[in-house]
């Protein structure tokens, strides 16, 4: 298999307009433990494969499998649960015979194809910060060695990891994070144009053939950043 190859899964939310916008879920983009990180454009992956549901299942959902054999597996879960909300697991196995410190898979939420969502500068983007709903900061960090242009720093610690785009028109709300996460942020370059919400803030040891599980989602709410929100709690159960 091509070492660039990237695992991917694409996912077509029916807001604002049927098949216009197609979210990219790169994952996993990286794994982490202790002082190691694998990122999966730039190491030889193997044994990926997608198993769906049968269409008259009343839970639909895609699993992508993808190792890198005697390191790591990530197997994706993506469930359905309406036509504008998916529901994501990330299960991270040690394939190894080492045992691991601060394990974490992290997966790359991009909007550069979803015309409706992509953010010309961070001040598009907003959190739920421990003093309400925010903005980042208008300007991009410097373009870096990758062409990478990261969202500054939130100014006021966030107190759920939900990211928030609302949308050109500004009827809806894409959000996405996964519970628990420690680190928010985001890449607003041309062709990416992603979210983060990743490495939990309490990271996991994990014994040789041990898992762990990470679950979010991404939606996209009708509404505004506040109607995410209360999206995005509802499902938390709160």
């Amino acid at each position: 298999m091509n070492a660039h190859f990237r695992p991917n899964i694409v996912w077509y939310p029916e807001r604002p307009q049927p098949r216009r916008n197609t979210v990219v879920i790169w994952s996993p983009e990286v794994v982490c433990h202790d002082d190691k990180t694998y990122g999966s454009w730039n190491v030889p992956v193997t044994d990926v494969h997608i198993d769906q549901a049968d269409s008259e299942s009343e839970c639909k959902f895609v699993n992508m499998s993808c190792s890198h054999p005697g390191i790591y597996r990530v197997d994706t879960i993506c469930k359905y649960i309406d036509p504008n909300c998916l529901e994501i697991q990330l299960v991270l196995t040690n394939l190894s015979e080492q045992l691991w410190q601060n394990a974490y898979a992290e997966a790359c939420i991009q909007l550069a194809t979803a015309p409706d969502f992509r953010y010309a500068d961070g001040a598009a983007v907003f959190y739920a910060s421990t003093d309400g709903i925010r903005h980042f900061a208008k300007e991009f960090m410097p373009v870096n060695e990758w062409g990478c242009q990261f969202l500054k720093d939130p100014e006021v610690p966030f107190e759920h990891p939900l990211m928030m785009v609302p949308s050109s028109c500004a009827k809806y709300t894409f959000g996405h994070a996964f519970s628990g996460s420690g680190t928010i942020f985001g890449n607003g370059a041309p062709r990416i144009h992603c979210v983060h919400s990743y490495r939990p803030a309490h990271l996991p040891t994990l014994e040789p053939g041990q898992s762990t599980t990470q679950t979010g989602l991404i939606f996209v709410a009708e509404g505004g950043p506040s109607q995410a929100l209360e999206y995005y709690l509802k499902w938390q159960g709160q």
